[in-house]
């Protein structure tokens, strides 16, 4: 299903009201930061649209691995303390 220009930082839906945004390691890995400009992109189209009848639910999915579980730490402070978004870890891209 494609998505409305202005809601461009999620990947894919779950359904209709239901955003996921996939962070794969080598976004935040040994310490990149390019993974904060996409989780904020969700976060903005997901507040912008908040009051209105076709909000949609947003969520964050993470590829955690014990190689980047220091950086992890940095991506789920940003995630669910600065900005208040559900973060999933995974281990594998397969789940």
């Amino acid at each position: 299903m494609p998505l409305p220009s202005d809601l461009l930082g999620a990947d894919f839906r779950l359904s209709p009201d239901k955003l996921v945004l996939l962070l794969t390691e080598a976004d935040y890995a040994g310490g990149a930061r390019q993974y904060r400009n996409r989780v904020a992109a969700l976060y903005a189209a997901r507040r912008k649209h908040r009051d209105q009848a076709s909000a949609a639910a947003a969520a964050v999915v993470c590829h955690r691995t014990a190689t980047t579980l220091k950086d992890f730490l940095a991506v789920q402070e940003f995630v669910v303390i600065e900005l208040g978004l559900p973060l999933l870890p995974i281990s594998g891209l397969v789940q």
